[in-house]
């Protein structure tokens, strides 16, 4: 309060003193004009001293206004969760046992042409006194099989059958070989097809059929005397030369009857 009135004084006296040289007026502007800065001045001084004080205060300020928090109920359905390993475990043991109740599937261990031995599932579509033919389930694909590389026994709904008594049950009897001629007789060469062989062996196999007497055909027809099947063939061939009364069997077969002269019956 005293430094405020002693400012005061002297800034009278100085008026003063400049309305003495320059006149009254001049005197006077600079008395209240310097007045007035320095109430500017001080105004400002304040402000920077308490910033926050008009902050709280403004009732205009956004960032003070409440806000009203509303909370709903959500209505939107919590996310489906997978189903447990043990339900998946039960429902595939449940689909297994529907696929095992058909007739259909046999269950046998079988040897390829490799010399390689498996256990094997098939779902069975064809069969004959050589050839089995279904899907295995193993290879997730259809498959040919031959009979004769049928290891042992052959499951079917929980009973096991050999391969002769599996096939009779089926209605099928294994033809046995004999040594008989040709029903056909023919002053021209004997027809032969082979089927169900890679490249490299049905060009071998083709080659020894025509060095030994024999013409080589690529289709069943009614003029064929001979299929001979591989492990890959199909059944179609199988049954158009079943149709035609046409002998068929394997290449063992014809390996055996180039050797004895026997016809595979």
């Amino acid at each position: 309060m005293l430094a405020g009135c002693l400012f005061l004084l002297v800034l009278l006296t100085i008026s003063v003193t400049i309305g003495n040289y320059f006149g009254e007026y001049i005197g006077a502007a600079f008395f209240w004009g310097f007045l007035f800065l320095g109430w500017i001045v001080t105004k400002l001084e304040k402000k920077k001293e308490h910033p926050e004080t008009k902050c709280k205060s403004s009732p205009s300020s956004p960032a003070l206004k409440s806000k009203k928090v509303e909370f709903k109920q959500a209505t939107s359905k919590p996310p489906i969760s997978p189903p447990s390993p043990s339900i998946t475990s039960r429902l595939n043991s449940e689909n297994s046992e529907k696929k095992r109740k058909s007739s259909k599937i046999i269950e046998f261990t079988y040897t390829n042409a490799q010399g390689e031995t498996s256990e094997r599932e098939v779902k069975v579509d064809y069969v004959d006194d050589t050839y089995i033919e279904g899907y295995c389930y193993s290879a997730k694909e259809t498959r040919t099989f031959r009979l004769d590389r049928i290891d042992g026994m052959i499951w079917q709904n929980n009973e096991c059958f050999f391969v002769d008594e599996w096939l009779g049950k089926q209605g099928i009897r294994k033809k046995q070989s004999s040594p008989i001629k040709p029903t056909k007789q023919k002053s021209h060469k004997l027809e032969i097809c082979f089927t169900g062989f890679k490249h490299d062996e049905k060009l071998k196999l083709e080659l020894l059929a025509e060095k030994n007497g024999f013409k080589v055909r690529t289709a069943v027809s009614k003029n064929l005397d001979f299929l001979v099947c591989g492990a890959n063939a199909g059944p179609s061939k199988i049954a158009q030369a079943f149709e035609r009364g046409i002998p068929y069997f394997s290449e063992d077969d014809f390996m055996a009857m180039l050797e004895t002269g026997e016809i595979p019956q």
